[in-house]
């Protein structure tokens, strides 16, 4: 981490590299960095899941937990070498496979929380694996879509794309569907991992559930701040709804009525031919969740650090506020809505009244630091570069709107206040 000091003019003090603030740019990344800045603490970021009277779901304790799903008591739980985030558990047979940050794929008994195998990749894993036929679809941030067999946890294909897969995949006859940082929702043939289709969208695809499919169409957002619907079988674009922000949510349909979610705050219920019926506001970011429909009640939750119960008419019925941001679904069983917040806590919330049933704390009450990555963009003038320094410093760039003579410096605020620069650009002497 390289740190830069600026004089009291806004300039950097570094001899040869005075910049003016009016060089300076200030610019928010169109990535979901969050998912890849969360550090341990005591955090749930995904969805539980719940089976036999259990609820499980992992944290960002590097933990995964197994809890009785009426009073809240812990049953077992099984620590991984790293956070656990976005990614749900997904249960098959008394197996529970959940993925984590230390790049691994677990299998572990449902009943006791023991071990059965983990299966390496390069990169963390952030969204939640399907099972199909004996067989576990998910992506990793080495770039690849990996099958795998669920008892051995043998691989039998991998697909690289071009970016880190952030992506939950659909598994809907013969094909498996699941999105890219590299802007692509992939149509993979599930036997051979071979490409059967491909869309271009004009930004990062991430979810943490799997695209609804139905009746022959796709549903599915991306960072370009559309939710598009397109047809399973070859890919062709059917149809597309512009929000205000990104559309990280996988839409539910109830009664002819798509359902689904934006950054922009908004709640959304659309025509079956994507035009807008209404929408509810909230008063922060909707993550990437799955809304859940019961009885006539939708149930969803908010970055706004609050679990929302509205009608199918967008009215608000009650609203529960944890201390925290929540960036998960909020599954129904019983008469309970249970979500985790960032707050540490998986709350238990009777789903008619709105109130507190039981909460449960990770083993930290420590939150992860509330990250959010900005990019300072400088214009180098070409007069005050030499070129001997233009030879020491091999610019990495990541995005094409950084070409054009700009070096670019990667500011991170976090909560404590402090400001960090990493820079875009380093010494071929630093030996990195």
């Amino acid at each position: 981490m390289e740190e830069f000091d600026f004089g009291e003019n806004g300039s950097d003090v570094q001899e040869d590299f005075n910049l003016e603030m009016g060089d300076f740019v200030v610019k928010k990344r169109k990535r979901f960095n969050l998912i890849w800045t969360v550090g341990f603490g005591g955090n749930i970021g995904s969805a539980p899941v719940i089976e036999d009277g259990k609820i499980y779901f992992g944290a960002a304790d590097y933990i995964v937990y197994s809890v009785d799903v009426n009073t809240g008591k812990k049953i077992w739980d099984y620590k991984t070498k790293g956070v656990i985030t976005g990614c749900s558990p997904v249960l098959k047979d008394g197996i529970l496979y959940i993925g984590s940050y230390d790049y691994n794929l677990h299998a572990i008994r449902h009943s006791d929380g023991s071990p059965l195998w983990t299966f390496p990749t390069q990169g963390e894993i952030f969204a939640a694996p399907s099972f199909s036929e004996g067989k576990l679809y998910f992506g990793s941030r080495d770039n690849y879509v990996y099958c795998i067999d669920a008892d051995s946890g043998n691989l039998i294909w991998k697909y690289k794309t071009y970016d880190a897969v952030a992506s939950s995949p659909a598994v809907h006859d013969d094909l498996v569907i699941i999105g890219s940082y590299d802007n692509y929702l992939y149509a993979l043939n599930k036997y051979t991992g071979h490409v059967v289709w491909k869309f271009r969208t004009m930004g990062n695809i991430t979810n943490k559930h799997p695209f609804l499919v139905e009746n022959g169409l796709v549903y599915f957002g991306s960072h370009d701040d559309n939710l598009y619907c397109a047809d399973v079988e070859t890919g062709d674009l059917v149809w597309k709804f512009k929000t205000y922000d990104s559309v990280v949510s996988s839409p539910v349909i109830h009664n002819g009525v798509i359902y689904f979610s934006s950054w922009d705050h908004n709640f959304y219920a659309l025509t079956m031919e994507g035009r807008k019926l209404w929408s509810f506001k909230t008063n922060d970011k909707i993550g990437s969740i799955r809304p859940e429909i019961i009885d006539g009640n939708i149930y969803f939750s908010s970055s706004d650090h609050h679990v929302y119960a509205i009608s199918l008419e967008g009215k608000l019925k009650w609203k529960y506020k944890t201390k925290g941001p929540i960036w998960s679904s909020t599954p129904v069983h019983g008469d309970s809505v249970f979500t985790g917040s960032w707050d540490c806590h998986l709350h238990a919330i009777n789903r008619f009244s709105g109130k507190e049933i039981w909460k449960f704390r990770t083993s930290t009450g420590m939150s992860s630091p509330y990250v959010e990555d900005v990019y300072v963009e400088f214009k180098v003038p070409k007069s005050e570069v030499k070129e001997e320094r233009r030879k020491d410093y091999d610019p990495v760039v990541a995005e094409e709107d950084e070409i054009n003579n700009f070096y670019s410096s990667r500011i991170t605020y976090q909560m404590s206040d402090q400001y960090m620069a990493k820079g875009r650009y380093r010494s071929k002497d630093d030996g990195l």
